[in-house]
């Protein structure tokens, strides 16, 4: 059984089910950095991303993310992408939730995988290397670990 949340996420939680509509289910992982969790909207099955780390570096990877889904709906890439539903462009994002089942748990294989799951990725890779959406779709993400870099006022 999970632990139950700190009041502060949810308290924070309660507001985006007030302000969005949606619907929130089960906690599908937490981190210190960001909260996910299913849920629904319109009887759809979505996942929300919850920001609780408040420094600049993990808002600015949001706000990436953000307009990385918002180029998909113009430009879809030739694979499966969630589609974005909400974003606050702070610390909230709702997308689609897909079908299926992750690769694994840990952000890196703690064991080999399946043939047939490799040979998905790699055609999932192939064709993502073969689109091509106009230039400049997909700025770089202007983040930066250096915290002297955020003081540092710029050249005139």
């Amino acid at each position: 059984m999970p632990a139950p949340l700190p009041s502060p996420i949810r308290d924070r939680l309660a507001a985006v089910e007030r302000e969005t509509g949606v619907v929130l289910g089960e906690v599908i992982r937490q981190t210190d950095k960001t909260l996910l969790a299913g849920g629904e909207l319109d009887h759809r099955p979505v996942v929300v991303r919850l920001l609780l780390d408040g420094d600049e570096y993990w808002r600015q990877k949001l706000a990436h993310e953000v307009a990385v889904y918002r180029a998909f709906t113009t430009y879809p890439p030739p694979v499966r992408v969630p589609h974005l539903v909400f974003a606050d462009d702070t610390s909230v994002l709702i997308l689609s939730r897909l079908d299926g089942q992750p690769l694994g748990e840990e952000r890196y294989a703690v064991g080999p995988l399946a043939p047939r799951k490799v040979d998905a990725v790699l055609a999932a890779v192939r064709a993502l290397n073969a689109w091509r959406p106009p230039p400049r779709t997909f700025g770089p993400c202007s983040t930066t670990r250096n915290a002297s870099s955020a003081t540092t006022p710029a050249a005139s």
